[in-house]
């Protein structure tokens, strides 16, 4: 009754006959980076962060050597990495600004991870907290990752339905006509 005063009903009907019918009432994404840019530039937080901890480097070239090592092989693979990206991150960091200090990146991988939910995938409760958000039931909700431990396990142990990225769909058109919206 009181999805009705508040027009949802009305709304659903109305993508239903625009769309057809629709699997997932929200679609989560594994984006920190891509989809979704932090409220500072990368840069910006890696200098001010790194400052007590001896980073000298100004913004421009944090930001240059982070592209550069961003390109390079990980380890004697083209893929970034495998499972926990923690490792491949530290690397990052630490091509980056010089500075190889494990509390300056466990600062940062705070300032990253922990903001709202204080937990990281796989855990449940990032994908649950997301949900209750967006005002959906996590069986209602749909997660696409390219980790099939931290993305598709994790959203799965929460409840949501979830999509390997690259296996299970390859891209975001493929995403929308998966869950019934037309492009």
């Amino acid at each position: 009754m009181g999805s009705e005063i508040l027009g949802v009903k009305d709304y659903v009907d109305y993508r239903r006959s625009l769309y057809g019918e629709i699997s997932h009432k929200a679609l989560l994404v594994d984006a920190v980076g891509t989809l979704v840019i932090p409220s500072q530039p990368m840069a910006q937080i890696y200098r001010t962060i790194g400052e007590k901890y001896g980073v000298e480097y100004s913004e421009t070239e944090i930001l240059k050597r982070y592209r550069r090592a961003y390109e390079q092989p990980w380890g004697r693979s083209r893929l970034r990495y495998v499972n926990d990206g923690r490792p491949f991150w530290q690397y990052i960091v630490s091509c980056s600004t010089g500075c190889s200090d494990s509390q300056y990146f466990e600062e940062l991988y705070n300032y990253y991870t922990t903001d709202k939910v204080e937990a990281e995938k796989p855990n449940p409760t990032i994908f649950l907290k997301a949900c209750e958000l967006l005002g959906v039931e996590p069986e209602e909700a749909v997660h696409v990752g390219d980790d099939r431990r931290n993305d598709v396990w994790g959203a799965r142990d929460a409840g949501c339905d979830a999509w390997l990225w690259g296996s299970d769909v390859h891209s975001f058109k493929e995403v929308a006509e998966r869950i019934g919206v037309q492009v």
